[in-house]
């Protein structure tokens, strides 16, 4: 079973957290045996307008593989563009991957199989009282020819404190757009959606669950199998 979840990009929720380290992480796993897990930290320059940064992003993906599990670990640095308004921004990526283990392997993980420079491409909306959240990512390992994108929208529906419960959903993609074939005859595919729980405790840290059902072209897998995610965001200081 194979999956994915974005590296390379802040998952950002904050209207202006410039010079402010921000630290992510994310889990996954699905009924076909894929486990994710990744952590990642970024920073980029303070106020709207024009903003540079950088970040890096590391994760560990195991998943069946036959006989045997596969395994993954992978490195990702990336330098930053930044453009941030009042109530949205978006961010674009250049960086390189860096992959051991099972390379070659594709399917699951947000970099693909092999070594690589990464692109990414990533907005955010948070309006004028950061109650309606979206955002939109997509990147792009050139070296492994491997697509990774995601889409989510949420809406404030309790407040807490400081903080509050939005409920939306999300939408995934991935592909391998090159030349190595799975059991179908083609690169591997896989189509998820879900429902999205976001949890903010303060403005400095939120939670975000999601489960839904995952789609696949490998021809071993089921038609459609359950998946879910854990992901965090920490702004210190805020």
């Amino acid at each position: 079973g194979r999956g994915g979840l974005n590296l390379g990009a802040e998952l950002g929720f904050q209207a202006d957290v410039g010079d402010q380290p921000v630290v992510y992480g994310a889990a996954e796993v699905d009924a076909e045996d894929l486990r994710l897990a990744l952590i990642g930290a970024s920073v980029n320059t303070r106020g709207l307008g024009l903003g540079f940064g950088a970040g890096v992003s590391a994760y560990v993906l195991s998943f069946d593989a036959g006989a045997s599990d596969g395994e993954q670990t992978a490195v990702a640095p990336q330098a930053l563009v930044r453009w941030q308004a009042p109530t949205w921004a978006v961010q674009a990526g250049v960086g390189y991957i860096f992959i051991e283990g099972d390379e070659g392997v594709v399917g699951g993980a947000p970099g693909g199989g092999e070594d690589g420079v990464l692109t990414s491409l990533q907005g955010n909306y948070w309006g004028t009282d950061n109650r309606t959240l979206a955002q939109a990512i997509a990147s792009y390992n050139v070296g492994g020819e491997y697509l990774w994108t995601n889409a989510r929208a949420s809406r404030r529906v309790a407040d807490f404190g400081r903080g509050g419960l939005n409920l939306g959903a999300e939408l995934g993609f991935q592909a391998d757009v090159g030349d190595q074939p799975v059991a179908g005859g083609s690169g591997y595919e896989a189509l998820q959606a879900g429902v999205v729980a976001e949890y903010q405790v303060n403005p400095s840290l939120r939670f975000t669950g999601v489960v839904g059902g995952k789609s696949t072209n490998v021809d071993a897998q089921e038609d459609l199998f359950p998946y879910a995610k854990l992901e965090f965001v920490l702004v210190p200081g805020l």
